[in-house]
């Protein structure tokens, strides 16, 4: 509550336009490219291709989802995302965002000339500790989407979340092989409801009667997943309980949201006040 009064205080003079917060798809459908290179040797005589897609822009199973980071407090958040979506995860990435409540990404594996058996998908934790405090943007979902993905809870006490196969409305624990020559797609969503996590990915392998655990990082760094403010659903829409949070309207503008409404309207280029708190008490808080 005390939290509530004082941002009403200090947003007392938005204006007092309020506008529904529904928003029209501009983006068209992307086209993931992958240049898979070979990251590990099972065996010595056979690879294993391994590719990896973060942008989720080019993915069609994410690409209509709506994208959420959380720019820590002190780091300036000024710039364009650009038209659509398309810009939104490259703007994040310049201005120091982190992805909020869920990281997606594409995982495509190929076989070589033996056959491959892939027991388990897991998330190996490097850190965790605390989500990190700061303001949630985010480019808002165009549609629904069914989805069919590997997911990881990093909200599971253990070193090493293992990733469930979701398909539908079915849940199963990852166990495939892949083929000699074959390729195999998973689209993977990491979410975390209370924690900043940095974390790599790690394929449980066996293949010749050799076991082995093939480690995946985000092009050479490991990936980091922070908690927002009201937890998204893994793959929603909306940040239903976030205090404070900008939305992007696909064209020149940020929308800061309260509430469920538009307070009042940023120019893209400005740089975002950093006092709204999605996640944690920002600076000049009473008792801060």
């Amino acid at each position: 509550m005390r939290l509530r009064r004082w941002l009403r205080k200090l947003l007392k003079t938005a204006p007092g336009k309020v506008a529904a917060a529904l928003l029209t798809a501009l983006v068209g459908a992307g086209v993931a490219y992958f240049a898979p290179g070979i990251l590990d040797s099972l065996t010595g005589r056979d690879e294993l291709q391994i590719a990896v897609q973060t942008d989720v822009q080019k993915i069609d199973t994410f690409e209509d989802l709506g994208q959420f980071v959380i720019v820590p407090f002190g780091v300036p958040a000024t710039g364009s995302p650009g038209p659509g979506c398309a810009g939104f995860q490259a703007w994040a990435e310049r201005v120091g965002g982190v992805q909020g409540s869920r990281t997606d990404f594409r995982l495509v594996v190929q076989g070589g000339t033996e056959e491959t058996f892939i027991g388990g998908i897991r998330a190996r934790i490097l850190e965790r500790r605390e989500p990190l405090s700061g303001t949630g943007f985010q480019c808002p979902s165009a549609g629904q989407a069914e989805i069919r993905s590997v997911v990881i809870d990093l909200d599971e006490r253990a070193t090493e979340p293992s990733g469930i196969l979701v398909d539908g409305g079915s849940e199963k624990n990852i166990a495939f092989t892949v083929a000699p020559g074959e390729t195999e797609v998973f689209d993977l969503t990491v979410h975390t409801e209370s924690r900043y996590c940095k974390w790599v990915l790690a394929l449980e392998t066996t293949q010749g009667g050799d076991s082995g655990t093939i480690l995946i990082d985000d092009h050479g760094r490991p990936f980091e997943t922070t908690a927002w403010g009201g937890a998204p659903e893994p793959w929603g829409s909306y940040p239903p309980e976030s205090p404070a949070y900008y939305s992007w309207d696909y064209q020149a503008n940020w929308g800061l949201i309260w509430e469920h409404e538009v307070l009042r309207e940023l120019p893209a280029g400005q740089t975002a006040p950093q006092e709204l708190p999605t996640v944690g008490l920002p600076p000049g808080y009473p008792g801060t």
